[in-house]
């Protein structure tokens, strides 16, 4: 069940030692994009980049902790809500890596 898990949030082998930038860029090119609309890859790219990546991108998966995701929920909570839905989507995938990693 973990390995399917794994698989589903795009997990490779060494991403513990990536920092939350590198993972959201190979989340984004190799489990959205092949799934979704190039618009819809777009929208979700357009929002990774210019809200998680400056905000948690620098910091190491390994080290990303609650604290991070909801200091990073607060911040998503000043936005217009048609903007929240796909942040929130991306501190979720956040997560879930974070619970994968703590598990290896």
């Amino acid at each position: 069940m973990q390995a399917q898990h794994e698989l589903q949030v795009g997990i490779t082998l060494g991403i513990s030692s990536w920092t939350t930038e590198q993972y959201l860029r190979h989340w984004l090119n190799n489990v959205v994009k092949p799934r979704v609309k190039r618009r819809t890859f777009l929208g979700y790219e357009g929002y990774v980049r210019l809200y998680l990546i400056p905000s948690l991108g620098s910091t190491r998966l390994r080290k990303l902790g609650p604290q991070h995701i909801q200091a990073m929920s607060a911040k998503l909570l000043e936005r217009p809500a048609s903007n929240r839905g796909f942040l929130l989507r991306g501190l979720v995938v956040v997560r879930d890596v974070q619970v994968v990693l703590s598990r290896t």
